[in-house]
């Protein structure tokens, strides 16, 4: 029993630790992308550092402040927390999520380590 439980603990400590590493798939830097949203062109700017997303935003659009702004934030937010571009769209500003969502995909396309 000690035995076993010995080496679960084991396997478990190495899923942990080995969790962490993994090479990054991205370059470091600031990358850019667009997509169109409800307003026309949304430009995206997403910053890579040591790896991960850092920061992620709109640039350039016409979105109006109060639907498209607030999806822009939120999905800037979600981004950055899961670390894809694959989140959810906002309800309400459908248009504008898509296409800031394909400008944040172009953007991380451009980062990808080759």
């Amino acid at each position: 029993m000690k035995r076993t439980m010995s080496a679960v603990l084991l396997v478990g400590l190495l899923l942990v630790f080995c969790s962490g590493c993994r090479a990054s798939k991205w370059n470091d830097g600031t990358f850019s992308g667009t997509g169109t949203g409800y307003g026309g062109p949304i430009k995206a700017e997403v910053t890579i550092s040591k790896g991960k997303i850092s920061k992620v935003e709109a640039v350039e659009h016409a979105e109006s402040p109060d639907i498209g702004g607030a999806a822009i934030e939120k999905i800037s937010a979600d981004v950055v927390k899961a670390q894809k571009a694959e989140v959810d769209s906002v309800s309400g500003a459908t248009a504008t999520s898509e296409g800031y969502i394909q400008g944040i995909k172009e953007a991380l396309s451009k980062a990808e380590k080759k």
